[in-house]
């Protein structure tokens, strides 16, 4: 594998409830130059090493690695992001915790034919 240097950006969602280590979380994105990009979320570019050859997996477990090594997670916490594939493709998985049913499931109209998202 090479060692070269992949800028990438990394869209993260979080939820670290009422007493997550947000601070260090912050710090953490304010290094990164990170965006804003709503409630809880946020972008920045992140130097994946191993260049083109890259996995997903492989780009979402140094993402991984390096939050767990700068913010102070809990159980119950929650972190999302979304990188780009070796396609291009941007694909999300939770690197902390885990899907919860929605706040909003109940409020709309659905058939039995509806399908949830393959994501």
């Amino acid at each position: 594998m090479s060692n070269a240097i992949q800028e990438n950006w990394v869209i993260i969602n979080y939820d670290l409830g009422l007493k997550g280590d947000y601070e260090s979380l912050y710090s953490f994105l304010d290094n990164k130059d990170a965006v804003d990009c709503g409630n809880s979320s946020g972008a920045f570019e992140f130097n994946f090493i191993g260049g083109s050859e890259l996995s997903h997996e492989d780009k979402i477990e140094q993402v991984k690695t390096e939050i767990e090594s700068h913010v102070s997670l809990s159980k119950g916490d929650r972190v999302y992001i979304i990188v780009h594939d070796k396609n291009g493709q941007p694909r999300g998985t939770f690197i902390f915790g885990h899907r919860q049913r929605p706040i909003w499931e109940g409020y709309g109209t659905k058939t039995e034919d509806d399908d949830p998202p393959p994501f």
